[in-house]
């Protein structure tokens, strides 16, 4: 039955017509459809003994998108997204998907700007905290505020939170150990800016997160402050720089309740060598709780190129370097570096092609964490 109902969802995809958007009141209704096919060299992300298989992906949504018409914007998509695999089918999942957001004023660059978003969404992939494909079920909701107080000074005020629910996981130490637990995410920010001149601004902000689980493995507290720049930095570098400290209080049932302060840094640039080039930089500190409960204290730096090499395809390749310190139920280290790139095609407005291969080695000082892993994707994503 569920293999019908991807074939009659597939189908779709390529039977109704092109541009088939339908207006309601101030809105547009469309259709949302992706598919691909994925060779995986290691299911579950294990060191030994391996599996492989082809696997396809289906995403079907409909969603109503008003724009332009109105002040008030808002945003909806519901969805389902269907994986099959080749030989194991039972790790075949159908996941729903919903999103929603709406802002006040639809135009940012005004004075004061509200926004109101989350939704609910089901996620069945392999997790490197674990070495296994788990289900995470999460509910979440965030508030963004801007307000220029003067021509040159300015807040910005963003609070998240977000429920998620994990489970058909199995320790690969310990096949007894069943993973069923939820976890609460609270975060929430403040920052001040002040325009520096007509394309660069200066940053002040505060961040506080919270994180617990149900089953009171871990809590975890973490305050950081952070000083940064935005904007034009130099007429082909935009992006981000914020460096800071980073305070972080640890309560565990696993080990010793801790803390400690540490340095804290996070950059987004996008450097433009020439039209048709672009050169992207990114790295942050983050202080994370892994699905076991264990505190993750993780640096990632990520480099990469974008080649345009017509109106309608492009290049992109690079590295992502990942180091992953964990504390709690099994500490361990590990230190990931992946190799990807991708061919991207638009075929209209509506329609664009893709081909992707990522290659992925992790080490970890804990048996049974480090793996090899080779994606290969090929893809179409359409809107209707």
């Amino acid at each position: 039955m569920k293999n019908l109902l991807l074939v009659i969802v597939g189908a779709l995809l390529w039977v109704l017509p092109l541009q088939a958007f339908v207006q309601l009141g101030n809105g547009d209704v469309y259709l949302d459809g992706r598919g691909s096919l994925v060779y995986d060299s290691n299911l579950f992300l294990r060191e030994n003994n391996t599996l492989d298989d082809f696997l396809v992906n289906v995403y079907t949504g409909v969603g109503f998108i008003q724009q332009e018409r109105s002040v008030l914007n808002l945003e909806v998509e519901l969805g389902m997204d269907f994986e099959r695999f080749f030989d194991y089918s039972s790790e075949d999942s159908d996941d729903f998907k919903s999103s929603f957001l709406l802002s006040y004023p639809n135009n940012v660059e005004r004075h004061g700007y509200f926004s109101l978003g989350g939704g609910y969404n089901e996620d069945t992939q392999s997790n490197a905290d674990v070495g296994q494909r788990i289900k995470t079920d999460t509910t979440d909701i965030d508030v963004h505020f801007h307000q220029a107080i003067s021509d040159k000074t300015g807040l910005e005020f963003a609070a998240a939170f977000a429920q998620q629910d994990f489970s058909n996981g199995f320790d690969p130490i310990n096949t007894n150990f069943a993973l069923d637990r939820s976890s609460d995410n609270f975060n929430l920010s403040v920052l001040g800016f002040y325009q520096y001149s007509e394309k660069l601004s200066t940053t002040l902000s505060y961040a506080y997160q919270d994180v617990s689980y149900d089953d009171n493995i871990t809590e975890q507290q973490v305050d950081t402050v952070a000083i940064g720049v935005r904007g034009e930095i130099s007429p082909k570098v935009t992006g981000a720089i914020s460096i800071g400290f980073r305070d972080t209080d640890l309560s565990s049932t696993a080990i010793l309740d801790t803390g400690g302060t540490d340095p804290f840094y996070s950059l987004d640039l996008a450097w433009a060598p020439r039209d048709k080039t672009s050169i992207g930089l990114s790295g942050r500190a983050s202080s994370q709780v892994s699905v076991y409960g264990d505190v993750n204290n993780r640096n990632d730096f990520q480099l990469s190129l974008t080649e345009s090499i017509s109106d309608k395809a492009s290049l992109n390749a690079g590295f992502l370097y990942s180091d992953n310190d964990y504390q709690g139920l099994f500490d361990r280290n590990d230190e990931s570096i992946m190799v990807f790139a991708g061919y991207f095609f638009s075929l209209d407005d509506q329609t664009s092609l893709y081909a992707r291969a990522n290659y992925e080695d992790r080490s970890s000082t804990l048996d049974g964490f480090g793996f090899d892993r080779i994606l290969l994707t090929v893809g179409i994503n359409s809107l209707f």
